[in-house]
């Protein structure tokens, strides 16, 4: 396993190679966010070699890592910074077509607003959540969690809906039970 210092020199070395990067030119941004992406990464790395907690082979040992150390749990900013920096990544990398076609529109930096609208409409059309997350990409419940924004208008339609639906179904215990008690009549 690397050492804290191996993960700060690696880290170190990211940042630099991002330096010579031509930020005002879009060909190579998909480079430019993955760098960034793996900078953060061995820092946090190295604050988790610090910190003994070192057996860290998948990305979900990374996100248990997040409930695990203390100075993680504080502070669950970070976690979020380090989930979107992941998922920019990831979307550098793999979404060519829409980077491109946001590129072709003039649209810049609003893929997440546009994730959001599709999470929240999604849900809120009464899709499966999994469904929904399949169509906007997301692995995980706690990242889509942050997407799928909730307002106060929604949970006030859904408090509605479940006193509808209790409602109903006392009525249709009422019924049942008079039914009953003409039935031994």
């Amino acid at each position: 396993m690397p050492t804290t210092e191996q993960h700060l020199a690696q880290a170190r070395r990211n940042e630099a190679f991002l330096g010579t990067f031509d930020l005002a030119d879009p060909r190579y941004l998909d480079w430019a966010v993955t760098v960034i992406f793996y900078a953060a990464l061995h820092y946090l790395r190295a604050l988790m070699s610090k910190h003994r907690y070192t057996n860290i082979s998948r990305y979900g040992d990374m996100d248990m890592a997040f409930e695990r150390l203390t100075v993680l749990k504080r502070n669950p900013q970070i976690y979020d910074a380090y989930r979107d920096l992941k998922d920019d990544s990831r979307s550098a990398r793999y979404d060519k077509q829409w980077a491109s076609a946001c590129t072709k529109a003039g649209v810049h930096r609003l893929v997440h607003d546009f994730r959001r609208t599709v999470c929240r409409d999604g849900v809120e059309a009464g899709n499966d959540v999994f469904a929904v997350m399949a169509l906007t990409g997301h692995r995980s419940l706690t990242t889509f969690r942050r997407y799928n924004i909730i307002d106060t208008r929604r949970v006030a339609a859904a408090m509605k809906r479940t006193e509808a639906y209790r409602a109903g179904r006392l009525a249709d215990t009422a019924r049942t039970v008079t039914s009953l008690g003409t039935i031994g009549g």
